[in-house]
């Protein structure tokens, strides 16, 4: 499961692959970058709120709503609530 990121979040990644300066930034700061480097009106895009919009969708026509860009997570491999229970399974095995 994706997980869309807080704009408190903090964010850690190898060096050469940054956005920023530092290897471990929060989200805020990406959304500040990138709403100085390629926003020229940032406002709205970044925050919760997003920005007024219509979206076109195939086979649902316009819909009014709201737009942001966000931040997400793509975790490399998904707990299971069962994990635990199939560890204990094992050792008793």
């Amino acid at each position: 499961m994706n997980v869309n990121l807080d704009r408190h979040d903090v964010i850690s990644v190898d060096g050469g692959k940054t956005l920023l300066s530092a290897r471990t930034f929060t989200v805020s700061e990406v959304a500040k970058v990138l709403g100085e480097k390629y926003v020229e009106s940032r406002q709205g895009w970044f925050n919760e709120e997003g920005i007024e919009c219509h979206v076109l969708q195939q086979f649902k026509g316009w819909t009014k709503g709201r737009a942001r860009i966000t931040v997400e997570f793509i975790p490399d491999k998904e707990d299971s609530p069962l994990d635990d229970l199939r560890k204990k399974v094992n050792e008793v095995n």
